[in-house]
């Protein structure tokens, strides 16, 4: 039986693995949750004059993943046209990435091939013999 020790290095390079798998969702979410609140603290500016701050932007580019404006309408084409695009891809992204995600997490239960060339890397000083029948 593996130590504690083992079978956390196990699943740390399983998670790894995954995360090169997630690597363009990671960069689509990076770009949501970065550059949004960027480009509304930027263009933003309330119907009393004031402008936004970083935390504030960010704030409603969150509740926009679910479709729920928390600012009140401008009329600058670029908060709208942000307005618009971020729900359908924030929830495609969101879809996506913990469909995937539980099917890879999970599989290691199936041995998925991700799964076995971890599991393969924590493995030293083995011997394969081939051709020899049953061994």
């Amino acid at each position: 039986m593996k130590s504690l020790g083992a079978r956390l290095m196990v699943d740390l390079r399983y998670l790894r693995a995954l995360s090169r798998r997630f690597r363009s969702t990671l960069v689509l979410a990076a770009v949501i949750f970065g550059l949004g609140p960027l480009l509304y603290q930027w263009r933003y500016v309330s119907p009393g004059g004031e402008r936004l701050a970083y935390g504030e932007a960010l704030h409603h580019v969150y509740f926009l993943l679910f479709g729920q404006p928390s600012l009140p309408y401008v009329n600058d084409w670029l908060v709208e046209t942000l307005n618009i695009l971020i729900p359908p891809v924030s929830i495609a992204l969101v879809v996506d990435g913990v469909v995937r995600f539980a099917y890879l997490f999970f599989a290691r239960h199936k041995n998925d091939k991700e799964w076995v060339t971890v599991v393969s890397e924590t493995m030293k000083g083995h011997v394969v013999v081939c051709g020899a029948g049953r061994v």
